[in-house]
């Protein structure tokens, strides 16, 4: 037997390296499965797969390594049986041994690189799985099989000549001119505009995961999939014509407007698969020839879809004029550093599943196709929109030691709904967008409500505290050195403000600086912000100048709120400022905002101890979703008393003030002197009688120690005292043993609550 040595296409070494790197990676599997019903010939079947075998050199491939590089080893035989199993097993479990098969690793060295199992249902119904590694086919190629293969079995069966042309070439030659043709100056232009689009650094996808990810990138994977109704189908095909877009631009962008929602970046780079079969030469041939192109995606600025939709189509069209490049060869090229743990440039692919199958015409049989999946994952996430006998269905392949299935769901689920609502509200921003469902705002938003309260449906930070000004107006909200105000009270002063805002173009997601004092006031301007559509900024005075310039800069704040005595401390260059001690309010006031859960709320930066300080953009529905999960825990009610201790630029501070005003509590503004001083803190908390505080570790301790020189009056009496406190809460996780913490067993209840609440 004859043996031929060839290079590598640059996709087969891509392949071939990721193989060296994870031996047996079955994502790299290609199968698909025929169900064949009526009589079938066996004897026919078998030598079909021969002659397709012996027609296309590839199938008769495997790999080696000589003088320190991979080769193709072509062979001029190869031995083909038919692998043939009687299967009497229920119908689900047929899939999942269709899917066991599918996983089975292949061998690149020993081969054979393709396996053709036939399963026996009953003497009139058979499955037949075939199986391609990917460094021999690809999906365009699977088409080439099924075709070929029914060609070959109608001519077996009839005993008619098989009408298929000669191969004007194989796959080893196409390789060998591939090396070539990358040194010519088209591809050389071409690669130069890529490595325009991709400068450098380039965005890594940072989406929230369910489990650490490995220091090695993993491939195991699981799908899901949901069916896309034909209207929905025919809306976003009209909708991308409108705009001189195909629905595959469209689905993208719902794609990217997705990541973007869960991961808050505004740059993000998807991979997409392109046949890559222009030529004429090699239209009919089984191999890897499919590249990857990097489409990316600027969602700066607040585009609406209309407008981010625009932008897509001239990267794609930019993108195909410049698709002969090898995603190997770029890497190569732009000298991109490998992260071992993720994928280089993308890591998240989107696909359109167009390749054609054609129509299967079996004498004696009807042949239906069965997609297996492979138990892989190549990415982090792949969104794929496959045919379907009722037109498209969307398809979410993750790798399952990132993504647990819960979450997958509800990605899959949230695309979904874009998918709608774009339809519906092209021209609404994308980050105003809808993605949740009926059900989600039900479970999510409701904050584990009583009976009294469990038809209504809050969607935002906004209803919810205008829900607790309306059942709770004669209650005292905020208690402060300087005043007091009801919920009414606060209602009102905030709701005037807001309308100001608007007067001065504060709308969704504005960002609004609030450069206070811990008062009332600050808690109506951060109110007024939310009731405007805005996204508040806190600026606190007790930060050096230079980190306060840097926050209004990075967040394009384009207003501050301030008051006079702290005019003179503001830095220059923050936008325009607004006094609120000089705003005469009016009650004739009307407030326009369309506030959605996932429209941000406010905007913390972080300490900056390892570098420059961090944007952490907090949406309604993280801060909901924090309250209603904590809810059951301690069950807080209309009785409790809160205090603001912490700066508002300190996340615990919004545990603090929606804790209290979201239940129809009172928040006990602590002066700045009295949160420095343990004693002075110690009498607030008695005066105020306290229930609910939250404190850091090390502050808990300095109460602790000043509330121990009173030895006849303690804040933590057994039953009935003077503070009658029924939580605290600590912070950054770690946790005080009951001895060390005054807290009555029978009412006390200990909480860690951190930051991880809100992500």
């Amino acid at each position: 037997m004859e043996v031929y040595v060839l290079p590598l296409s640059l996709a087969q070494r891509q392949i071939w390296y990721q193989e060296i790197l994870n031996p047996g990676n079955i994502a790299y599997n290609i199968p698909i499965a025929l169900r064949l019903v009526g009589n079938l010939d066996q004897v026919a079947l078998e030598k079909s797969c021969r002659q397709i075998i012996h027609r296309h050199e590839i199938l008769r491939t495997t790999f080696a390594i000589e003088n320190g590089e991979p080769v193709q080893l072509i062979h001029s035989e190869q031995e083909f049986f038919l692998e043939q199993k009687i299967l009497d097993l229920p119908a689900d479990n047929i899939h999942s041994i269709l899917e066991t098969e599918a996983q089975i690793p292949f061998n690149l060295v020993t081969g054979p690189l393709m396996r053709v199992v036939l399963y026996e249902i009953s003497p009139q119904e058979h499955i037949l799985l075939v199986n391609l590694h990917h460094i021999i086919s690809d999906g365009w190629s699977l088409g080439i099989f099924v075709q070929e293969l029914t060609k070959f079995y109608r001519a077996f069966v009839t005993g008619k000549k098989v009408a298929l042309p000669e191969l004007p070439i194989q796959y080893g030659d196409y390789a060998e001119w591939q090396l070539n043709w990358l040194k010519t100056q088209p591809i050389q232009q071409q690669l130069t505009n890529w490595s325009n689009n991709l400068l450098a650094p380039l965005p890594i996808l940072d989406l929230p995961l369910d489990k650490q990810r490995p220091a090695t990138q993993t491939f195991s994977g699981a799908v899901l999939r949901e069916p896309l109704s034909p209207s929905l189908t025919s809306a976003l095909e009209a909708l991308g014509k409108a705009e001189g877009a195909t629905f595959f631009m469209v689905a993208l962008a719902v794609y990217q407007v997705l990541l973007f929602r869960y991961s808050g970046q505004t740059d993000i780079i998807v991979g997409s698969a392109i046949a890559n079969r222009q030529q004429s030469e090699i239209a009919h041939l089984i191999g890897c020839f499919v590249n990857s192109i990097a489409l990316r995606g600027d969602l700066s600025g607040q585009p609406t879809f209309r407008e981010f939709l625009r932008s897509i189509r001239q990267t794609c069209v930019a993108a195909y004029a410049n698709q002969d490049v090898p995603l190997e060869l770029l890497i190569e090229k732009l000298q991109i550093q490998r992260d071992p743990s993720r994928s280089p440039i993308f890591q998240t692919l989107f696909v359109l599943q167009n390749a054609p199958i054609g129509e299967i015409q079996l004498p004696g049989l009807t042949a239906t196709p069965i997609y297996i999946d492979n138990g892989g994952a190549k990415f982090d996430l792949s969104l794929m929109l496959e045919p379907s006998e009722s037109g498209w269905q969307v398809a979410l392949e993750y790798n399952t030691d990132l993504f647990a299935s819960e979450t997958a769901q509800r990605l899959l689920t949230h695309y979904q709904q874009l998918l709608i609502n774009v339809v519906n509200r092209p021209d609404v921003n994308i980050n105003a967008l809808p993605m949740l469902t009926n059900a989600e705002r039900q479970e999510l938003l409701v904050l584990g409500a009583s009976k009294e309260t469990a038809k209504w449906e809050p969607t935002n930070l906004v209803e919810l505290f205008i829900h607790s000004a309306r059942k709770y107006s004669d209650n005292i909200a905020i208690s402060s050195a300087e005043e007091k105000l009801t919920y009414q009270q606060l209602d009102e002063r905030s709701q005037q403000l807001a309308a100001i805002l608007q007067q001065k173009g504060v709308g969704r997601e504005t960002r609004v600086g609030i450069f206070q004092e811990r008062s009332a006031a600050l808690v109506i301007s951060l109110l007024a912000v939310l009731k405007a559509g805005g996204t508040y900024v806190p600026l606190d005075p007790q930060y050096p100048l230079e980190r306060l310039s840097f926050i209004a800069e990075d967040s394009g704040i384009s207003l501050i709120l301030t008051t006079e005595n702290l005019l003179s401390q503001l830095p220059v260059k923050l936008g325009e400022i607004l006094v609120i001690d000089n705003i005469k309010l009016t009650a004739d006031i009307t407030v326009n905002a369309e506030i959605i859960p996932q429209q941000a709320a406010y905007i913390i930066y972080t300490s900056g101890s390892t570098g420059q300080p961090k944007g952490c953009l907090v949406t309604h529905y993280n801060v909901v979703r924090l309250m209603g999960n904590t809810q059951a825990w301690f069950d807080f009610n209309e009785n409790d008393v809160w205090t603001l201790f912490h700066s508002f630029a300190f996340d615990f501070s919004v545990w603090e003030i929606w804790g209290a005003l979201l239940y129809g509590g009172k928040l006990v503004v602590v002066p700045y002197l009295a949160s420095r001083s343990p004693e002075a803190f110690r009498q607030l908390l008695q005066q105020e009688s306290v229930t609910i505080l939250n404190q850091t570790p090390s502050a808990f301790r300095q109460l602790i120690r000043a509330d121990g020189e009173f030895a006849d009056e303690k804040l933590h009496p057994q039953g009935d005292g003077v503070f009658g406190h029924r939580a605290w809460g600590i912070g950054h996780g770690e946790e005080i043993t009951n001895a060390q913490c005054p807290m009555p067993q029978a009412a006390g209840r200990l909480s860690l609550s951190t930051h991880k609440g809100m992500e």
